[in-house]
């Protein structure tokens, strides 16, 4: 029975192993209508089309009509076929200009076949789409686009529009266009197109002669529309200029329509120029420049006319009037020239010419560049920084400055005129060329190495109202009078004036932003600290680098205080004999700290501070006052304790104040001495039992040993 039974089950499963290759289990990522690739993978999905804008609404009759829409979003695919959905009397059809196929004149011709080309899923990745409708009579033709694979389903995505097709209006003729203009002042070149309703209206125009007057036809930038207006400029004479006019389809589909208009330019002469240079150096040419009256003269050229060189060997050079050559230090006498205007006779010009009174130019020696200095060493990164230095010496001919980048490492820096901006921290070299700067057609140029800081990560700090804290025993051990040391129980009313507070502790992250930029500004620390309670001395933020910094003493954070008060443009508050302590191994200096009330920086909070701002900041708030741990009775709510690891700050609920972790997670040094070398710490940690988290516990550790669980968080006034 057994044997029997197993022959049956064998073809069975047979059938069932041929069945799961024909058809093998639904891949879940699989998209129908998708395919995989060669590695087995099916490419990401597809951005689904929202919608097609700005296609054309109207049309005409024979005039070929360009098909375009806007595919929103634009993440998604941007490719558009169309077809006609319904002709109505248009006779409607959608091609495509074919550069391969050209009537006698070489003009593409219209081809009515649609080239695209799918990969392998199914998705368009090229094509000579049919984008041009053609029509042969008036009426309302419905087209429809679509975008392959462009719905969120990966269907295709399509939309229908509606194209109103008007009859072709012949143009007549062109009126309105200026007669009369200036040299050298632009002319807008304004016109009417007759009839008003000609289907064609929008007009080419070109210079067909420009009476040699310079004249040419400016357009701006942009598209051309039948409201476009460009102008005539560029001409520096007076003559008459022949402008032509062209519509496309103007006369017919195919056929443009053209007219010629006449414009005759008058010629402002020059009267006077001023604000000559006066001063030159030798060896380096001199550019003509001054303020030519009237503004508008039509030929606003000047040159140089050299009367007499004195010593310094002053000539123009041939191949420019408007430079002034020299050879050595002097006085020149030379006058400026600029055009009154030209007399044609007997086919040739005849010119006339404006001079200035002698100017008299002083020529002195060259002075070279020996150097510059006071150029920025350092910057934050993300901030523009402004690029400066003093050139050396003092009477250097040329002090001109032109900033570029000659190595932008990993800062992506960039530079606009004298302004630096990066995008990541670390270090660009700059150089910065003076023309003309070593001597006579040689520049100065010399590098300089700009250091760029991470900026330190947002730090909130919170306002605490100024009040009177009346600090009680809730049953931990306290002290009778702070700083004493004893465990006696203490009422001990103190006034507290208002203050900022950090929302958190400070992070590893924002430690260790402020401490890398402290040590390369004469800052040093005896411990490095650590990210949260597993992490390792000194080094780089990882995925944990919101968890509190860890193993810093006390003269650590008075140190990294003052560096984070620099670093924000605060002054420093803690200072030894006047100056301030940037070093937490010198432990006369820490020690014997002073606080610089009058300093606006960061600092540790004095105990009172700590406690008025852990229980709520005012005792006149009623129970939050009295609540055992900071914000709350229940210390599962506010705290991170009696746990093996740190957390990232703002794990738990804030109190009134909106302050995090004031119990729990890691100990805070306060300013306070406990005794003559120990400093108080509150709050508890993330190793302690809930009562050593209570608003009222103290604690206290040496000013010199850190430990796992001890961080700090930051006042300010």
């Amino acid at each position: 029975m057994k044997h029997g039974l197993d022959k049956a089950i064998f073809p069975l499963l047979a059938l069932l192993a041929l069945l799961c290759t024909a058809c093998p289990m639904e891949d879940p990522g699989k998209d129908e209508g998708r395919k995989e690739d060669d590695t087995g993978k099916y490419p990401p999905p597809l951005v689904p089309v929202t919608g097609i804008v700005d296609v054309p609404t109207e049309g005409t009759v024979g005039i070929p009509l360009f098909l375009w829409g806007k595919i929103t979003p634009e993440e998604t695919h941007q490719i558009i076929l169309w077809k006609v959905k319904d002709a109505g009397a248009t006779g409607a059809r959608i091609g495509r200009y074919d550069h391969d196929y050209t009537d006698p004149n070489g003009t593409p011709l219209i081809v009515y076949t649609d080239d695209a080309v799918y990969d392998d899923y199914g998705q368009l990745i090229s094509t000579k789409p049919l984008d041009i409708l053609t029509t042969t009579a008036p009426g309302t033709v419905v087209v429809t686009a679509t975008v392959s694979h462009g719905a969120a389903s990966g269907d295709d995505y399509t939309q229908d529009f509606t194209i109103t097709i008007h009859p072709f209006v012949a143009v007549t003729g062109i009126t309105g266009v200026p007669t009369t203009g200036l040299a050298g002042t632009p002319l807008p070149l304004t016109a009417t197109v007759l009839p008003a309703n000609a289907s064609g209206k929008v007009i080419w125009w070109n210079v067909a002669y420009d009476g040699r007057t310079g004249a040419y036809v400016h357009y701006d930038d942009g598209p051309i529309t039948a409201s476009t207006i460009p102008h005539l400029t560029r001409a520096e004479w007076d003559g008459t200029v022949t402008v032509r006019a062209s519509i496309d389809n103007g006369l017919a589909p195919g056929e443009a329509y053209t007219q010629n208009f006449e414009i005759t330019l008058g010629f402002v002469p020059v009267t006077g120029i001023t604000d000559v240079p006066t001063e030159g150096t030798a060896g380096i040419p001199l550019p003509v420049s001054g303020t030519i009256a009237p503004d508008n003269a039509s030929n606003k050229e000047i040159w140089w006319d050299v009367i007499d060189p004195g010593a310094t060997g002053a000539d123009t050079p041939w191949y420019s009037r408007a430079l002034l050559t020299t050879t050595g230090p002097g006085t020149v006498k030379v006058r400026v020239v600029g055009y009154t205007g030209r007399t044609l006779t007997d086919s040739y010009y005849t010119y006339s010419y404006y001079e200035t009174e002698d100017i008299y130019i002083t020529i002195k020696s060259f002075v070279a560049v020996t150097g510059i200095t006071g150029v920025p060493k350092e910057g934050t990164a993300g901030t523009p920084l402004t690029l400066g230095g003093t050139v050396t010496p003092d009477n250097a001919s040329n002090k001109d400055i032109v900033w570029t980048v000659k190595n932008a490492g990993a800062t992506r820096a960039s530079i606009t005129g004298n302004t630096l901006t990066s995008a990541n921290a670390g270090t660009v070299v700059v150089t910065a060329t003076i023309a003309n700067g070593s001597a006579a057609e040689t520049d100065y140029t010399q590098d300089f190495s700009i250091s760029l800081f991470s900026p330190p990560p947002p730090y909130t700090l919170k306002p605490v109202p100024a009040g009177v804290v009346n600090t009680t025993n809730t049953g931990s051990p306290d002290t009778a009078n702070w700083g004493a040391g004893n465990n006696s129980n203490y009422v001990k009313p103190h006034t507290v004036s208002g203050f900022y507070i950090g929302e958190t502790e400070i992070t590893y992250e924002l430690w260790y932003a402020v401490r890398t930029w402290a040590e390369s500004h004469g800052y040093a620390f005896v411990n490095t600290g650590r990210e949260g309670s597993n992490g390792t001395d000194g080094a780089a933020p990882t995925i944990a680098r919101q968890e509190p910094v860890t193993y810093i003493t006390w003269r650590d954070a008075v140190v990294w205080c003052n560096a984070y008060s620099e670093m924000s443009g605060k002054e420093p508050v803690y200072k030894y004999s006047g100056n301030v302590i940037k070093d937490s191994t010198n432990a006369t200096a820490c020690d014997g700290a002073q606080m610089d009330i009058g300093a606006n920086g960061y600092r540790l909070p004095t105990e009172a501070e700590w406690e008025y701002a852990a229980r709520g900041g005012n005792p006149s708030t009623g129970e939050p006052w009295t609540y055992l741990y900071s914000g709350s009775n229940t210390i599962d709510n506010v705290a991170v304790y009696n746990t093996a690891k740190t957390a990232n700050v703002k794990t738990k609920a804030a109190n009134s104040l909106g302050l995090y972790d004031m119990t729990g997670n890691v100990w805070e040094w306060c300013w306070d001495r406990y005794t003559e070398t120990y400093r108080v710490m509150r709050g508890g940690g993330g190793l302690n039992l809930a009562v050593n988290c209570e608003v009222s516990y103290r604690d206290s550790l040496a000013a010199n040993n850190g430990a796992t669980y001890i961080g700090f968080r930051v006042v300010c006034p």
